[in-house]
């Protein structure tokens, strides 16, 4: 009996540290979850460290943060304190504070970022077409032309983003 025991004990001992945790789950790219806008991170391990990149999906540039590490989980050191990097248990959601991210990869990154070029042409094809109005108008004559561009244009980025947020819709066009 005493042998089992020992067996028993060696197997849960070796499934335990099969289990220590890694946190190259941590690892890729991340799309926020929002209903406003489009957000993007990338988590990336170089030379044994992790770094929380910040894309910026209007220029694509990256700013990069190292990340701690304990315990195959990790965080952001504040230098006043760490903030932690959740991740799911199935690894297709990451948490950092009140913000929600979900798993993708380099392809849609890129998508997003050509996606918000489109946006900023449009917002500027509105601006130019406001600013191209005649201007011999009545002021009841301007103000119809406006709301016909209004809803021209509100309709353009509707159908732009009935897959992927823009982060930059004129403020006269928010709804």
């Amino acid at each position: 009996m005493e042998m089992k025991q020992m067996l028993l004990a060696v197997g849960v001992a070796a499934v335990l540290v099969g289990c220590g945790k890694d946190a190259g789950g941590y690892e890729g790219y991340w799309r926020e979850k929002s209903d406003k806008k489009e957000g993007m991170i990338a988590v990336k391990k170089e030379k044994g460290n992790y770094f929380l990149n910040k894309i910026n999906v209007v220029t694509g540039k990256e700013e990069s943060l190292l990340l701690s590490e304990k315990d195959g989980a990790l965080s952001i050191n504040t230098g006043i304190g760490e903030i932690p990097i959740k991740l799911s248990d199935d690894g297709k959601e990451l948490y950092v504070e009140r913000r929600q991210y979900v798993k993708t990869d380099a392809a849609m990154k890129d998508k997003i970022i050509a996606h918000q070029k489109k946006c900023g042409q449009t917002a500027q094809a509105y601006l130019d077409a406001q600013k191209a109005l005649p201007s011999n108008q009545t002021y009841q004559q301007r103000q119809a032309a406006i709301e016909q561009l209004k809803r021209r244009f509100e309709a353009e980025f509707d159908e732009l983003e009935k897959e992927i947020k823009c982060n930059g819709r004129p403020r006269a066009l928010l709804l």
